[in-house]
């Protein structure tokens, strides 16, 4: 019997997307592979370093999260989400 090992994907995150809640807030730190087409399509969506995000809502059974970003609401897969680095905003 093998044993199957699936990479994980939110090991370079600083918080795991497991722990978000809603009304939770972020500072984005950088993008993982910033050329890429996913990176650039959430770079022409504001989703910046430094740019605050919050959560807005968290989908149940693995669905998309919500996230508030420069006055607007926009959902995110959680791979889409897992290229950002994310650090606790506290003001």
């Amino acid at each position: 019997m093998h044993k199957c090992t699936i990479p994980n994907i939110f090991s370079t995150m600083k918080s795991s997307i497991l722990q978000f809640t809603p009304g939770a807030k972020y500072r984005i730190e950088a993008l993982r592979d910033s050329y890429s087409y996913l990176s650039q399509r959430l770079l022409s969506l504001g989703l910046i370093k430094g740019a605050v995000i919050e959560i807005a809502n968290i989908a149940p059974f693995g669905g998309p999260i919500e996230v508030k970003c420069r006055g607007y609401n926009l959902s995110l897969r959680r791979d889409e989400l897992a290229i950002l680095t994310l650090t606790p905003f506290v003001i």
